[in-house]
């Protein structure tokens, strides 16, 4: 894609500090690094989100952060711990799209925080086992996925189960057990 940026620098049209290559995925340094040594690693192929990443692009991403973790501890640049860091969507923070890998390397007093929310808190087993089941169910709803039996059965049994006690639990998992009642695949036998 021309107007991506990574992939010019996939493609060695724009300069990049390059750490490790392999066939799927390149790692390369962040321009405006966390702390020093921080890697982005990128797949070849352009993907904007992940939802578009190829499987074996995403393991390859994942195997190549690993090493670069490693060979960051090993480098002599301080690093005692790692952050492996992805942003997804606009909501989530991303600002290139074409999917990245942060690898940056930790260590105490840096100053790099993820702030969570005041409201966080631990969740009712009902409220964990409703939100589950609707992502349960979203595997078989995904695009290009084959609608099977074992879907269906997963649905029909999250509606006679799972969801039973949401009711309990709040307002929000309310409208959520309604929707994913309303949820189908089409003709179910």
């Amino acid at each position: 894609m021309s107007d991506c940026v990574f992939c010019r620098i996939v493609a060695g049209d724009v300069e990049s500090s390059r750490v490790h290559e392999e066939a799927r995925v390149v790692a390369f340094m962040d321009i405006q690094p966390v702390n020093p040594g921080h890697v982005l690693v990128v797949p070849r192929e352009h993907a904007a989100s992940l939802a578009e990443l190829d499987d074996r692009d995403a393991a390859a991403m994942m195997a190549a952060a690993r090493r670069v973790a490693g060979a960051l501890r090993r480098s002599g640049l301080r690093c005692d711990g790692v952050n492996l860091w992805l942003a997804d969507g606009d909501a989530a923070g991303q600002d290139v799209f074409h999917v990245h890998l942060h690898v940056v390397p930790r260590f105490e007093g840096d100053g790099f925080a993820l702030e969570l929310p005041a409201d966080v808190r631990v969740r009712d087993r009902p409220e964990l086992d409703a939100t589950a089941a609707r992502i349960r169910s979203a595997f078989c709803a995904g695009k290009g996925h084959p609608v099977s039996d074992t879907c269906q059965r997963g649905v029909r049994e999250v509606s006679d189960t799972s969801l039973r006690g949401v009711r309990e639990v709040s307002e929000t998992c309310q409208r959520q057990d309604r929707d994913l009642q309303g949820f189908s695949f089409g003709a179910q036998s």
